[in-house]
């Protein structure tokens, strides 16, 4: 019996196909762990970043994961920034990829970078710290706790709770120590350019309804030191103005600020005497009078 053959003359055997995709795929990997070993391997080994040195209530736990929740109001970006509780740096963002921290791993400690332990006085600092950054935004009763879960032995999580409750607003702004010498027209130029001040009260106190911040505090103070300065009040500084809030008895998150101000004497200028030291005269040189 005949049996038919393929025209090169063959048998009519299909050999198999190699899979050239998975190949390519595993060899790029290859090629750039290796390229991220080299790259750490110019960087000797640090601490663990963004944390302090070790303390006595260190945990032998490593920081694998932080997390914010309940924060409406403020960015996680601003609270990462806060906080010192951190993890290994990462590589895009990514939680899994801690090359450094790898590299740390197998190098046994002379490359790379230290794993991030958990330390919770650290972490009791940070939750301080964000309390004291919501108050400052005018959210006196913010809450702030963790809660720290182990996930895998010796990799935890830490999660910032956060219950930032309502904010405050400043209703009105008011100044006293002015001194009666500035001319009106000059205190009107003040008002007209203050952050603060938006529509005069009949009560002599400036309508402002905006969110209590202590950084636009700080701001109208300044504003408040440069007039004074460019007044001639000269030794003016940071204690000479001073704020005191105020909170409405019957809806307490209605804030008033008054601003005492101390300015000091006025200065003047006395007897101004120029010299001017030059190239000896001669017959081109051109003699000036003031």
């Amino acid at each position: 019996m005949m049996h038919d053959r393929p025209p090169d003359g063959r048998e009519n055997n299909t050999p198999p196909v190699r899979d050239t995709h998975n190949a390519e795929a595993t060899f790029w990997r290859g090629v750039h762990w290796v390229l991220l070993f080299l790259c750490a391997l110019a960087i000797p080994a640090s601490p663990s970043y963004g944390q302090a040195p070790a303390s006595q209530t260190r945990t032998d736990d490593v920081v694998r994961h932080v997390r914010f929740d309940g924060n409406e109001r403020v960015s996680t970006g601003e609270l990462e920034q806060l906080v010192r509780t951190s993890t290994n740096r990462k590589l895009f963002g990514v939680d899994a990829l801690t090359p450094w921290y790898f590299i740390y791993r197998t190098t046994g400690g002379r490359f790379g970078e230290a794993p991030s332990y958990y330390d919770p006085q650290v972490t009791g600092n940070d939750i301080e710290r964000i309390r004291l950054f919501y108050e400052s935004l005018g959210f006196f009763d913010a809450v702030v706790d963790t809660i720290v879960s182990e996930y895998r032995q010796g990799k935890i999580e830490v999660m910032f709770t956060i219950r930032e409750g309502e904010q405050a607003v400043i209703s009105t702004v008011s100044y006293s120590g002015f001194p009666s010498s500035i001319p009106a027209r000059n205190m009107e130029r003040f008002h007209a350019s203050g952050i603060l001040s938006r529509q005069r009260l009949d009560n002599g106190a400036w309508r402002v309804e905006r969110p209590y911040s202590l950084t636009l505090l700080r701001e109208q103070q300044d504003h408040i030191i440069n007039f004074l300065k460019d007044q001639g009040y000269a030794a003016v500084q940071r204690d000479s103005v001073q704020a005191f809030v105020r909170a409405d008895p019957e809806t307490p998150l209605r804030l008033d600020v008054r601003y005492r101000i101390r300015p000091g004497d006025i200065y003047h200028f006395g007897d101004l005497d120029v010299q001017i030291l030059g190239p000896p005269e001669s017959e081109e040189s051109v003699v000036d009078t003031f």
